[in-house]
């Protein structure tokens, strides 16, 4: 090991080259050669600064980036599912480039997207049906953060309206995010429960939006155990926000919609011709009425949407 030493002057006190001062010290010659190169080389110098903060900010910008969405998203919606395995599944090409909604039959965990729509309660989380399958496919935290956000509403008092939706990281799972949206329980008539279904998946669709997520989930909202629509409704009020928002905002994200539908043929079979026909066809809106029912789902919708419109902008 080789040791640097200072010579120092006969009888002269050791000098800190760190501490002290004196233009004759270490100290003040290490300065003055800093400053020489800096005088020489300050144009160099500070361009290389300026790259160096760029790269700075720049990495962070793309540290705490948005899902990367449609800017990265090449793939057709059947090459998507293809890859997941879905064998059973009906694809209809929207009116604008890109888009695509898709109704499946399987579990909805299994399919890689960017996003999954959970439905929830109004005082606090679904661990339930959807919410539990999603708990099983991984998306632990996203779960148990959204339940946290929903105690604390709960606990200050706040009453956070039907159809909401709040986004959270699924933290594992096929989805990077889930889309928790408030639309299980409404307490009102079926005409009450279609309207918070369709808020809250325009709800969800503005989130995705706004976020830059490309492929959302659905489930079969509000023919849960405790829902109050047929399949037909179901569908037809799902397909019909799908559609009101692609009208709103045309050629934006998300383009890639996939409606899942879990062990029932007849309920996908039901989804599936709707989507075919669209929510505007006679026979399509006459299944939504559904035989024997006691009030007119589309009539009521479009009062409903006509009084209390979600905001889209």
């Amino acid at each position: 090991m080789s040791v640097i030493t200072i010579a120092q002057k006969p009888g002269a006190s050791p000098k800190n080259p760190i501490t002290d001062s004196g233009d004759h010290s270490s100290g003040g010659e290490i300065r003055e050669i800093l400053l020489s190169f800096y005088a020489k080389n300050r144009t160099i110098i500070n361009t290389l600064s300026f790259i160096a903060g760029t790269a700075f900010v720049a990495g962070t910008l793309w540290s705490r980036r948005s899902p990367s969405g449609v800017t990265g998203s090449t793939d057709t919606l059947a090459a998507l599912l293809e890859r997941c395995g879905i064998k059973t599944k009906t694809i209809k090409a929207g009116v604008n480039t890109g888009e695509e909604t898709a109704i499946i039959m399987g579990d909805m965990t299994t399919i890689k997207a960017d996003a999954y729509v959970v439905p929830h309660f109004k005082g606090g989380a679904s661990n339930g049906g959807v919410g539990a399958a999603i708990y099983r496919s991984g998306a632990v935290q996203g779960m148990r953060d959204y339940a946290r956000i929903a105690d604390i509403n709960r606990n200050r008092g706040i009453d956070v309206p039907w159809g909401t939706c709040t986004l959270t990281q699924s933290g594992g799972g096929q989805s990077k995010y889930l889309l928790n949206v408030v639309s299980v329980g409404n307490p009102g008539t079926p005409q009450d429960e279609a309207f918070t279904i369709l808020k809250s998946v325009l709800s969800a669709l503005q989130t995705a939006s706004e976020h830059r997520i490309d492929s959302v989930v659905i489930p079969a909202l509000g023919t849960g155990i405790i829902g109050k629509l047929t399949p037909a409704q179901s569908a037809w009020t799902i397909l019909h926000a799908v559609e009101q928002f692609r009208l709103a905002k045309p050629n934006t994200i998300p383009q890639k919609i996939i409606i899942a539908i879990y062990g029932d043929p007849q309920t996908y079979e039901v989804f599936s011709r709707i989507l075919t026909l669209g929510t505007q066809d006679p026979t399509a809106m006459s299944m939504a009425r559904g035989p024997g029912r006691t009030f007119d789902l589309i009539r009521w919708l479009a009062e409903a949407e006509a009084g209390d419109r979600v905001k889209l902008s």
